[in-house]
């Protein structure tokens, strides 16, 4: 793996296509300071109809093709017109029959982002019919099993289902030291990590850094939370607005300003008030957040029995944010459209693997 800041190498050598906007979308009401069922937000309204600078590290890992592969790799193509969030894992650490563990997808024209790749992730994606060949970028908040449980998984499916037919690096993004990480995993699980059979990029992305995807308008920034020594958030850039991320997090009015302006904020609301640590939020401190960054819509996930997100909702509200809140779901939608947000959950399909 050749590790690259800047551009310079500093490290060692080491071992669907989406044609319909919204369609067959199932309403779901966002909740609105204290009244529960409002769909209206700041001066607007929000749409619930169906509707037809600086680089990271980088570490480079050399893709391998794969044996009995016909002809040469295969390009990625995106044929979505608008930018899409799903929230693939609304869920915790602990096992929930219908809540997989952290893991949301941003993905529009050029770009697949997969943000966390917590347990359930792997079957979650066909489960909810995300062409999961096609990922573009996974990027992970910290080293917890809840967010990071099937990112093995997740790379020794490609490694199989490619075989050569990919020329796109897949590019891992993760906070400072993530190279080191992906070393000791490799070394407990084996090549296919590391040696995936198509080019792997790894972005090790500071505070300050800016990863830019090629050609496209996205951009990924992160910033430092209060949880681990190496937690991030993430803002991801798009043509049609910024999703925000929290990841795990203590209250932090420094990371509010970082979120300042995303028109989707995916918040967690681990804790119940009064909190009894500073590593999560409780409603109180994700209100106060959220009133600072001010996104057009907040989800809330990570939230732990025996308070669901629909409560969780309520007294996020209760706490004083004024702003439309939707409590997550595996398998809630948003679509990002020029007029407005269009919030429901995705029609069923069968699922596909088309990049």
């Amino acid at each position: 793996m050749r590790a690259r800041r800047g551009g310079r190498p500093v490290g060692r050598e080491q071992h669907r296509a989406f044609h319909q906007v919204a369609s067959g979308l199932q309403e779901r009401e966002p909740v609105r300071g204290h009244h529960a069922q409002s769909a209206h937000h700041r001066g607007g309204r929000l749409d619930l109809r169906s509707d037809n600078g600086r680089a990271g590290r980088q570490h480079h890992c050399r893709g391998q093709a794969g044996r009995g592969s016909r002809g040469g790799g295969r390009r990625l193509e995106f044929r979505r017109s608008v930018t899409v969030v799903r929230i693939l894992g609304s869920g915790t650490l602990l096992p929930d029959a219908s809540r997989s563990s952290a893991a949301h997808l941003v993905e529009g024209e050029g770009f697949r982002v997969l943000l966390d790749c917590g347990s359930g992730t792997l079957h979650g994606l066909a489960r909810h019919t995300v062409a999961w060949l096609g990922l573009t970028h996974v990027a992970v908040s910290h080293y917890h099993l809840d967010h990071v449980g099937d990112l093995s998984g997740l790379l020794f499916a490609l490694k199989y289902a490619f075989a050569g037919r990919r020329e796109e690096p897949l590019t891992l993004v993760g906070p400072r030291g993530f190279g080191e990480f992906l070393d000791r995993l490799g070394s407990a699980l084996g090549d296919h990590v590391l040696e995936p059979r198509f080019p792997l990029s790894v972005v090790e992305l500071g505070m300050g850094d800016v990863l830019q995807h090629g050609a496209s308008t996205l951009r990924m920034r992160a910033h430092p939370t209060p949880h681990t020594n190496e937690s991030v958030a993430y803002r991801v850039e798009t043509p049609d607005g910024t999703v925000g991320y929290t990841g795990d997090t203590g209250p932090s009015d420094a990371l509010a300003e970082f979120l300042r302006g995303c028109r989707v904020l995916i918040g967690e609301c681990a804790l119940t008030d009064p909190p009894e640590m500073a590593l999560h939020l409780a409603p109180s401190g994700l209100s106060r957040l959220a009133t600072l960054a001010d996104p057009e819509l907040l989800i809330l996930t990570h939230v732990y029995p025996p308070t669901s997100p629909a409560e969780a909702a309520g007294l996020v509200a209760g706490h004083g944010f004024g702003g439309d809140i939707v409590p997550g779901e595996d398998g809630l939608t948003v679509f990002m459209g020029p007029d407005g947000l269009v919030v429901g959950a995705p029609s069923v399909e069968a699922p596909t693997t088309d990049v």
